[in-house]
Parts: C-alpha cells; sequence; structure tokens
C-alpha cells in the first residue's frame, strides 16, 4: 500500500495524530495503525492519557521514578564528529567488516534455501541498523572482486557513509533529549544538569568532579552548585501547514515551517506565482478593453427602403 493510502486511511481512523505526522513519514503511520488494529483505540486517546496521567508538560506519560537527576555529558559537536570518525575506524581495525560479511553471507544462504530468491531490501529488522545499509554494494560483490580498485572503492564509500550516519544518528539523540527534557515545562520534567567532556584530559575537573558534587547536593536535599539547563523557546511546536505555493507540501512542526517561508525556494515560488497572477489579471483586463473596443466599432445594420417608382 502507497504512503498516501495509509495517510488517508489514518485521517479517518485518528484524524488528530494524522495531522501531527508527515505524509511520507511510513513507519510512524504504519505504527499508529497497528495500536488501532490492536487496541480498538486510536493513539492519540493513548496519548492523551499518558499525558493526563502525569500532568502539564508531561514528556510522554509519566516518570518511572520520582525526583530523578538527569547528568547530561556533552561534548562541542566538532570533536563529536571527531571522536565518532574515530570510533568507526577502530570498530573497523577490530572485526566489524568481518561481522557484517559473515552475517550477510549466513543471511543470504538461509533466504535462498526458504525462497529462491536473491532480492532482499535492507529495510526490516536488524538491516535498519547502521552499518548493513552503507556497506551493501561491498558485501555484494566476490571475493575477487572486493580485492580489486572498484571493490576497494566501494569498501571506503561504505566507512564514509558509516561515518555520516552514526553522525546523523548522534544529531537525532541530541534533538531527542532537547525535545523530551529541554522544551517542556511542569513538575513532570525533570531538572537536566549539563557538564562539558569535549576536552578529555581534563575529565576529572569538567566531568566527574562537577557530576559528583551534582548528585551529592542532590541526595542529601540541598540546592546543586551548578545551575540545571533552562528551557528552551518552543519553536518546534507540532502543527500542520500545507503550503500551496510549493506544491502542496507538507510540514508538521513550527521550525520547519518558519524556516521554508524564509527559504530561497519558497520566496521564489511566491514571486513566480505573484508574478503569474499578475500577468493573468492584466491579460483578463486587456481581453475586457479589446471586448469593448470592438462592441464600439460595430456597425448598425440599417436597411435601406426602396421608393416606389
Amino acid at each position: 500500500m502507497e504512503n498516501k493510502d495509509l495517510y488517508k486511511r489514518l485521517i479517518d481512523i485518528d484524524p488528530a495524530i494524522s495531522t501531527m505526522y508527515h505524509p511520507a513519514n511510513r513507519r510512524r503511520i504504519i505504527r499508529a495503525l497497528e495500536i488501532y488494529e490492536q487496541t480498538g483505540r486510536p493513539m492519540s486517546d493513548h496519548v492523551a492519557r499518558q499525558r493526563s496521567l502525569a500532568g502539564d508538560g508531561a514528556i510522554s506519560g509519566p516518570l518511572r521514578y520520582p525526583d530523578p537527576c538527569i547528568i547530561w555529558v556533552q561534548s562541542d559537536i566538532k570533536v563529536l564528529d571527531e571522536r565518532i570518525n574515530r570510533r568507526v575506524d577502530e570498530m573497523i581495525e577490530t572485526g566489524l567488516l568481518k561481522e557484517l560479511t559473515d552475517f550477510h553471507i549466513q543471511y543470504n544462504q538461509h533466504r535462498i534455501s526458504d525462497r529462491g530468491s536473491m532480492s532482499g531490501q535492507y529495510a526490516l529488522g536488524i538491516f535498519q541498523s547502521i552499518g548493513f545499509k552503507e556497506f551493501h554494494n561491498y558485501l555484494i560483490l566476490s571475493e575477487d572482486e572486493k580485492t580489486q580498485a572498484a571493490g576497494q572503492q566501494q569498501f571506503l564509500k561504505g566507512v564514509e557513509a558509516l561515518k555520516l550516519a552514526t553522525r546523523q544518528y548522534a544529531r537525532r539523540q541530541i534533538k531527542w533529549i532537547r525535545s523530551r527534557f529541554l522544551k517542556r515545562s511542569g513538575a513532570s520534567v525533570p531538572n537536566v544538569y549539563s557538564v562539558d567532556s569535549s576536552q578529555v584530559e581534563q575529565w576529572q575537573t569538567d566531568v566527574l568532579d562537577p557530576a559528583t558534587k551534582i548528585v551529592q547536593s542532590f541526595v542529601q536535599g540541598e540546592i546543586p552548585p551548578v545551575d540545571a539547563l533552562s528551557i528552551e523557546e518552543q519553536l518546534n511546536v507540532p502543527l500542520h501547514k500545507v503550503c500551496d505555493v510549493c506544491g502542496g507540501r507538507v510540514f508538521v512542526r513550527s521550525f520547519e515551517w518558519q524556516a521554508h517561508l524564509t527559504s530561497k525556494k519558497h520566496k521564489k515560488n511566491v514571486q513566480r506565482n505573484m508574478q503569474s497572477k499578475t500577468e493573468a489579471r492584466q491579460m483578463n483586463e486587456n481581453q475586457q478593453q479589446r471586448s469593448e473596443i470592438n462592441k464600439g466599432r460595430q456597425i448598425p445594420n440599417i436597411t435601406a427602403e426602396t421608393k416606389p417608382d
């Protein structure tokens, strides 16, 4: 079933939750439909119930443990990227590629014996994990092809793709933390304290010592020596906007919508749309003027009377 059909089904079943999902977000749409099929209730009902249990500003439901202390070990994004790149290189050196190759061979043998087909997609189950998709073009090569220049090029592409995917995953994690803990206020939202690990050689003074003091103060019921991170301005609240000027593009977050409105492409489309309307209006006015001129040029049909001799 195509995405548009799934989304139409979701609109019919749960119009409230459908406004929060992009029509192309297939996985979330399918999950919402599964919840309805399994429980007989729309997902929006479950979400509302979870939030009611935790009160206003709820993260996504009541906290498992009361009064938690959350310490977020952060680092400069450039430093984080460098660490991720080094970590991927270390994983390759310690056998990641062999692990992927062995699993790929075993999976294909099992799949061929069961269905007699080599057609497979890295879209379900374990194949969604970072690493399989990135090395797909390399894994499907023969052992001889892997040793050739083209094979080595595919290997290097896989390494770079794995690094990129891991960096993107790290950014999604950061976004998740901010969305869950720093963009909502309320009694059920715990304080989050930040320590900076950018300079690993200063781990003792920048991370361990301040984290220890925060926890000790928290356990003793005292005010920690470090201020908790403040609640950020909610720039990414849910909404549902359709840009008719840009071909009906759908936006479900305010930040994305505001960014779209200020984008060059949108402004260009708006200008083009205004120009088209101006040209259409001018054309209509010209047609009306020509019509009036033609009416004025019409000669009355006068029939001369014939006098009798």
